[in-house]
């Protein structure tokens, strides 16, 4: 836990382990020039309120011991000066926030209100929505808090302590709404084993670690993963240019549906896309491919199979060595040209240019971005 410099009255003193029994726990500090003694009564911060105490007992590490080890051996002491690292036990402790002030509590100050007026400089500013942060010490929510804001992350709660069901639910509800906002960021904090089920079952994702710029770039990653995989859903979903020939000679059927042999020229080709033909003109919709037996779903480049065209009529609507193209509703052209243009290959890009020219002849202004579409 960071360290922090106390005045002469143990302002902003930093706590963070619990010691022994539910009235004793870990003081790590550094001060100017106090002395803080066995008997005395000091002002702490709960979550919301002041709690006043009286220290029954103040322990001391031996030299070179490591005051966090709960297995070290401490000395009893009636009272330490600065600067000292030590463990204080004391009833109503439970509910201290880790990073509390300290105050000993005199008759000439209102410690009880300049412990609030502290706390009020520490600021945990949060939105509407957002993630959900959970750190060890007020130090640290709001440094992690600092940087999240930083990276221009919307918080929704912060708060001490470990992570827990109530974090968890509230994590869920918020990942209805938005996915990305289903997250908790924990910060040298545990789970509550109470808490592990209904995480593991809620689809939250948890970052934790006691590295804060690990678990940002950890948070960063997964987005960034998330934004990729749902690029390529919308680019699987939107209808891409394509273009096919009818083989010569290999029409076998004239109508409904109308069956013929076809091969890619360009891009890819699906079932139930629509058909145009090189003057704009609507062909049908592809019913079935089929290829020695097997029933296709999609054909590539390069790929020659029995297509089923549902609407059409050979000798009509299209003639032996013909080329149809698939027929892009104008909205998904769109977003192909302005979200997902580097997407394309090749021959897709000749495609669709062709089909782009094609809709133009009809319609100067089909394809074309209105003044607030960009």
């Amino acid at each position: 836990a960071p360290w922090t410099i106390l005045n002469e009255l143990f302002e902003n003193l930093k706590f963070k382990y619990r010691f022994k029994t539910d009235y004793s726990f870990n003081t790590p500090y550094m001060e100017e020039n106090p002395k803080l003694r066995d008997g005395d009564e000091i002002a702490l911060m709960d979550a919301n309120n002041v709690v006043k105490t009286k220290i029954r007992s103040i322990l001391r590490p031996l030299p070179l011991e490591e005051m966090r080890d709960s297995k070290k051996k401490f000395k009893k002491v009636d009272e330490v000066v600065a600067a000292a690292g030590i463990k204080i036990a004391a009833p109503n402790l439970d509910d201290v926030v880790s990073g509390s002030p300290l105050r000993v509590l005199n008759e000439d100050e209102d410690v009880e209100a300049e412990l609030l007026r502290e706390l009020e400089d520490i600021t945990v500013d949060t939105d509407d929505e957002g993630l959900f942060v959970k750190a060890d010490t007020l130090g640290s929510l709001e440094a992690v808090v600092h940087l999240l804001k930083e990276m221009e992350i919307p918080i929704r709660s912060a708060e001490i302590g470990d992570v827990n069901k109530r974090d968890v639910i509230d994590a869920s509800i918020a990942k209805d709404e938005n996915i990305e906002h289903g997250v908790i960021i924990a910060f040298n904090v545990k789970v509550h084993p109470k808490a592990l089920d209904d995480l593991n079952n809620s689809g939250v994702k948890l970052f934790q670690g006691d590295v804060i710029y690990q678990i940002t770039e950890d948070y960063e990653a997964w987005v960034q993963e998330r934004k990729e995989a749902q690029k390529k859903q919308w680019l699987d979903a939107i209808i891409k240019p394509a273009k096919f020939m009818i083989i010569p000679k290999l029409i076998f059927r004239q109508s409904k549906p109308a069956i013929c042999g076809i091969e890619v020229e360009a891009g890819t080709v699906k079932q139930g896309y629509a058909l145009m033909n090189a003057n704009g003109d609507y062909v049908g919709t592809i019913a079935s491919m089929e290829d020695k037996g097997e029933t296709l779903t999609a054909i590539s480049r390069g790929q020659r199979v029995a297509m089923a065209i549902n609407d059409a009529v050979a000798g009509k609507d299209f003639e032996e060595g013909d080329t149809l193209y698939v027929d892009i509703p104008e909205k998904h052209y769109k977003i192909l040209e302005r979200e997902f243009k580097d997407k394309l290959n090749e021959d897709e890009f000749m495609a669709l240019d062709e089909i782009l020219e094609i809709k133009r002849r009809k319609d100067k202004d089909w394809g074309k971005f209105g003044l607030f579409e960009y």
